[in-house]
């Protein structure tokens, strides 16, 4: 009989601290769920408004529209120094082809815009190292197969490329911008009948990254007045002028006899080409 009770005594003990321990655990699992809700909500107060979400994204706008500009003015740089790059393989080209003619350039009889060349003296140019290319300005809109379709747009005939170029007889080009050799010439205003002495070599353009305004635009008081894109011509396609700064020219760079290049601003720049042709008037 004692034994039994003690055996049942015993079994109530075991079940006493069964009960206690699950108690424990119970509780235990209490307090986690109350720390997660806790810190549930502790993260749900961390999170953006809708506001703060609208402050950010403005922000993100407004330093957007700060870095395009820097950005385009960065592309524009670029293409002006690959453009000065261009100019001077031009440049040497034409002076290694004056050098094998008697320092004599070309007679031009063919072509009707400052930047037709003949189709042989295209041919010499890329002999001497001016490949189809280089001839063209990276600003000038247009893409490499538009440059192939100009290079090749009369066929042996003459090449349009993207440069201006001053041989004499050159289309639509006045007297006073057009160079027969090497040696500058005088140049002779006939308008005022005075003749001035010959320019240094380093003061007289040979090619030009020229601006071009729409036939009869070449109003140099009043800028501003002409036209500088959408100009017609023979190719399918509009042509437009170079390193536009928004609808007005920044300038273009020069290529001297010399064989420098230098970068000019349109400020700088006069009207080079017949203003009465019915051709677009360029400007270097």
């Amino acid at each position: 009989m004692d034994s039994i009770l003690e055996q049942q005594i015993g079994h109530a003990i075991v079940f006493q601290q069964q009960t206690r321990k699950n108690a424990k655990d119970v509780s235990s699992l209490d307090t986690v769920k109350t720390n997660a809700l806790q810190t549930s909500a502790g993260r749900g107060e961390a999170a953006f408004t809708l506001v703060e979400l609208l402050v950010v994204i403005a922000i993100i706008g407004i330093l957007a529209a700060l870095l395009l500009p820097t950005l385009a003015s960065a592309t524009e740089r670029a293409k002006r120094l690959q453009c000065m790059s261009n100019l001077r393989q031009v440049n040497m080209a034409l002076r290694m082809y004056a050098d094998s003619n008697g320092e004599k350039f070309p007679q031009v009889s063919a072509g009707r815009w400052a930047w037709d060349v003949p189709w042989k003296v295209g041919d010499s140019m890329v002999q001497n190292g001016a490949s189809q290319p280089v001839c063209y300005c990276a600003s000038s809109g247009f893409s490499a197969q538009d440059f192939w379709n100009l290079w090749n747009f009369e066929t042996n005939v003459y090449r349009v490329v993207g440069y201006a170029l001053t041989f004499p007889g050159t289309a639509t080009v006045l007297l006073t911008n057009q160079n027969p050799s090497m040696l500058p010439q005088s140049i002779t205003d006939t308008n005022i009948g005075v003749t001035y002495p010959p320019p240094s070599p380093s003061e007289r353009v040979l090619t030009a990254d020229a601006v071009i305004s729409k036939p009869g635009d070449a109003d140099e008081i009043h800028r501003w007045l002409n036209s500088y894109i959408n100009i017609k011509g023979g190719y399918p396609k509009v042509h437009q002028t170079a390193h536009l700064d928004k609808i007005m020219p920044a300038g273009g760079n020069v290529g001297m006899l010399d064989g420098h290049v230098e970068w000019r601003k349109f400020m700088q720049m006069h009207v080079r080409t017949d203003p009465a042709s019915p051709n677009p008037v360029f400007w270097w």
